[in-house]
């Protein structure tokens, strides 16, 4: 207990003061066609966010080693999982400054998320109905990459309004943590209690009508970036292969969301690659209920998921590849009946 609030609380803290500093100047979103603000606010909490993670984890790995880093091999995953966090993070702030080409941003994150899944290890089964379906080596390392590489540039596109990336993430990796304290996995409970931690530092300064601060790409990226890779570490660590779906069903209302807009764009004319604010949660915000409100919805729909991958983890259903697929046809009705009220 005395371990866990160390190092959440340094995560907590640096993260709450360096976003504090980091309002006060630098880099600033300047809104345009498809900014959903209105007015130029600070993007440097991304900052905050990864000094709060960095200083936990380095605390972690001086104080709490012997503890949280003894299954062999964990020490050498996690620094190089780090350091390619930290690379995204500088690759985001890069971004945030210069607005970078598309392809380029897009190929550096490739590269990142090859090399993670290199280091961490590739996905090679998958648990369906009590048994296994094995992947050829190539499939199952082009699925792990594919994981890494959608959750970061999902929760990224998910980074639109006041609160939802920082709420969302918070409850997604808290969950995480939750579930990797119950099967024994030390490291994956690191990473994501670190990363609640961090991010619950953050949202003062962000869950407001009016933002003082965002994340910016340097914040959203390594966030999401570390939370794929934990997802990788935790069945690495516990060989129990239905917690690989604990990931993608912790994110779910994120992932439909993007996942279905990413459908729409061609159908409106729209670029894979063109920024654009068409997202249902930006047209809900602008024609609805705000920002927070919006939010706020979001948060309970990140809590239900939640609830129900503890609950199915605890009756043995969360390895049914069907539960997967029902869910996920579950939500993208929702939101498609939802999108379907909304203005252009």
């Amino acid at each position: 207990m005395i371990m866990a609030l160390q190092i959440g609380g340094m995560a907590f803290f640096v993260s709450l003061g360096v976003t504090g500093f980091a309002r006060l100047g630098g880099l600033g979103d300047v809104p345009d066609h498809r900014s959903s603000h209105a007015r130029l606010t600070p993007t440097a909490g991304g900052l905050g966010l990864v000094a709060g993670i960095g200083a936990a984890i380095l605390t972690a790995g001086l104080f709490y080693a012997d503890s949280l880093l003894a299954q062999p091999g964990s020490t050498e995953k996690l620094a190089t999982l780090m350091s390619l966090a930290f690379g995204v993070s500088f690759l985001g702030l890069l971004d945030d400054r210069y607005v970078l080409p598309s392809k380029l941003k897009f190929g550096l994150l490739l590269i990142s998320c090859a090399l993670a899944a290199d280091a961490l290890g590739s996905v090679t089964m998958l648990p369906f109905r009590g048994d296994h379906i094995y992947l050829l080596w190539w499939s199952g390392l082009a699925g792990t990459i594919l994981w890494l590489f959608t959750v970061t540039n999902g929760v990224n596109f998910m980074d639109g309004i006041n609160g939802l990336f920082g709420l969302s993430m918070a409850i997604a990796s808290g969950a995480l943590c939750l579930l990797a304290i119950k099967v024994s996995a030390p490291v994956t409970a690191l990473l994501t209690g670190t990363l609640c931690a961090a991010l619950l530092g953050f949202l003062p300064y962000n869950l407001r009508p009016k933002a003082a601060v965002f994340s910016g790409d340097c914040g959203s990226l390594s966030v999401a970036f570390l939370y794929a890779g934990s997802v990788l570490f935790l069945v690495h660590e516990q060989p129990e292969l239905r917690l690989l779906y604990a990931g993608p069903l912790l994110i779910l209302p994120l992932l439909t969301d993007v996942l279905i807009t990413l459908l729409r764009k061609p159908l409106k004319g729209i670029g894979l690659l063109e920024p654009h604010n068409t997202h249902i949660y930006q047209r809900w915000s602008r024609h609805r209920g705000g920002h927070v409100s919006v939010t706020l919805i979001y948060g309970a729909m990140m809590l239900i998921m939640a609830g129900l991958v503890h609950f199915s983890f605890g009756n043995g259903t969360l390895g049914s590849l069907s539960g997967l697929a029902l869910l996920s046809g579950l939500f993208a009705c929702l939101y498609i009946m939802r999108s379907a009220t909304l203005p252009r």
